[in-house]
């Protein structure tokens, strides 16, 4: 079984961005929400936004857009920043390393829908709408979907 979180890689991934701001370029696949650890995902966020607005990544300014948005304590503060450093090895994967979060990220929200599935049919749902509910979910991960029946396409 696999397990569908690795809170190592996604500490690398934000302590590569502190080491080297380049290393963002190789997250851009990446959305925050695929990063399972709340704090690693708040973290992102604020690097993701600290680098749309041109400033640099560091530890000052990260902690700083921490604050301003009242997420510094919930990170576990400048204790847990200082951390993120910590045991990176000499090579930095921050490519491998993003790609490996992503395809997590997809299997837990697989899984999500197939609970879904599951409970729509328990519930005694029509299959045709399980099926149908199903479908469109797998079709938005891609931006559009044709749904059954009707040939209409929704657009994300």
């Amino acid at each position: 079984m696999i397990h569908l979180r690795n809170h190592a890689v996604e500490k690398a991934i934000l302590g590569a961005i502190l080491l080297d701001n380049q290393a963002i370029e190789h997250t851009r696949d990446l959305k925050a929400d695929y990063f399972h650890h709340k704090p690693c995902r708040l973290i992102f966020a604020s690097m993701v936004e600290l680098e749309a607005r041109g400033v640099a990544i560091d530890a000052i300014t990260l902690a700083g857009e921490l604050q301003c948005c009242g997420d510094l304590d919930r990170v576990g503060g400048v204790a847990y920043l200082a951390t993120l450093m910590d045991g990176l090895p000499r090579r930095v994967e921050v490519e491998a390393w993003a790609l490996s979060t992503k395809n997590l990220a997809e299997r837990r929200r697989l899984i999500e829908i197939a609970e879904r599935v599951i409970k729509g049919a328990e519930d005694g749902d029509s299959v045709d709408e399980v099926i149908d509910a199903c479908m469109l979910e797998f079709a938005m991960k891609n931006g559009e979907c044709s749904c059954r029946g009707g040939g209409k396409t929704v657009q994300k």
